[in-house]
């Protein structure tokens, strides 16, 4: 489990679009919730907490730990960031798409473990897409794929799980399914989502951006966040 401090951070693009995060911290096991409008930079956040993009100044700590001193294979271990709009190449197989996600553990052309082996089939009936690992990605539902991929993450076992829309292609059924699945797993989650109902499901802590200027708050109600975000 992962605690998360932001210390004066900025994120974005310099001399672009940048964004200040209020210094605060949350908890190990902590939902996040980053709201705010279209553009306001929801996605970027996660792609510098998944150091896809550098931040502009100031520190995120993990374990007391700066994010930056961690290695790219420690890295690894510690966050999975699940991008659901990805490019999925021509006929990839559920199963070596899920196979390909230890890569960094393995290198590309090792065989997987035992107990890797056993990792992906615990985690796929988990999630119950075990009748779609011979199916190519490209044949699946988008509710199909976001499971296949929710696997890919969690079959790494990763400290913190960062997820862009999570539960934007999904049913009722499967948005509730979604609901009880992060809720179990105790781990870190910050996700970022349009969809206040599912985000109050999940009992979140919200991060709310606003005018360049993200802060903190507490478990909120649906019309306080409206509110916040109006103002």
């Amino acid at each position: 489990m992962a605690s998360i401090k932001f210390s004066n951070f900025t994120y974005g693009y310099p001399n672009h679009f940048e964004v200040a995060v209020n210094d605060f911290e949350i908890s190990s096991s902590s939902i996040l919730s980053i709201v705010g409008e279209n553009g306001s930079g929801k996605s970027t956040l996660l792609k510098t907490l998944a150091s896809a993009l550098p931040p502009i100044r100031g520190d995120v700590f993990i374990h007391g730990k700066k994010l930056s001193s961690y290695s790219k294979k420690e890295r690894f271990s510690l966050i999975a960031f699940l991008n659901f709009n990805i490019n999925i190449p021509p006929f990839l197989q559920t199963i070596h798409y899920l196979e390909n996600s230890f890569y960094l553990q393995t290198g590309p052309f090792a065989l997987l473990s035992e107990k890797q082996k056993n990792k992906i089939e615990e985690i796929s009936s988990e999630l119950e897409i075990q009748s779609l690992l011979k199916t190519p990605l490209n044949h699946l539902s988008d509710g199909q794929k976001q499971r296949v991929f929710l696997c890919g993450a969690l079959i790494k076992d990763p400290l913190i799980l960062l997820f862009d829309e999570p539960s934007i292609y999904l049913d009722m059924i499967q948005k509730d399914r979604l609901v009880q699945t992060l809720k179990n797993l105790n781990k870190t989650i910050i996700l970022s989502s349009h969809d206040y109902d599912f985000t109050q499901a999940l009992k979140s802590h919200y991060l709310v951006i606003k005018d360049k200027q993200a802060h903190y708050e507490d478990i909120a109600s649906k019309n306080k966040l409206i509110g916040l975000l109006r103002k």
